[in-house]
């Protein structure tokens, strides 16, 4: 019985845990909501599910106008699953974006080894407290088909 249990809990576990799945279809990134279903509640959030679970299909992330600004720095990193059947489109919606930078971390908003990724009409402002040069959108180790429209 007991062994019985023990399977029982490791399994479910494990059906948790991989209960993600890639994400497709449409988003909203809207702060006055917590993240769950197709909203996040910041960039960070958002990222952090792309960078986990990838993509299986057309990806579209729309700000909810009048939620911002958001004060983070987001990185979007190695996403799975992206190509020409298999966008990320970030819609910011004209609300703004903005970080405390420093030397070692100068950007707002990071693609690393990213492809396939759409930004349009995202402000990304500079922090006048920040300490060092700034960076608003770093592509670093870039990937083909990007487009950014700010």
């Amino acid at each position: 019985m007991k062994a019985k249990f023990l399977f029982t809990l490791i399994f479910g576990a494990l059906a948790i845990v991989g209960s993600a799945q890639p994400l497709s279809g449409d988003y909203t990134i809207n702060s006055a909501m917590g993240t769950g279903g197709n909203n996040f509640q910041s960039f960070t959030d958002f990222a952090a599910s792309l960078n986990a679970n990838g993509v299986s299909g057309d990806v579209v992330a729309t700000v909810e106008p009048g939620s911002g600004p958001y004060v983070e720095q987001v990185v979007f990193s190695s996403i799975a699953g992206t190509g020409p059947n298999a966008t990320i489109t970030l819609e910011g919606s004209g609300e703004t974006i903005t970080a405390l930078t420093n030397t070692d971390n100068r950007h707002v908003v990071r693609l690393a080894n990213c492809q396939y990724f759409t930004i349009n009409n995202l402000h990304v402002a500079w922090d006048p407290t920040s300490t060092s040069g700034f960076y608003a959108i770093h592509i670093s180790n870039r990937q083909p088909h990007h487009d950014q429209q700010l």
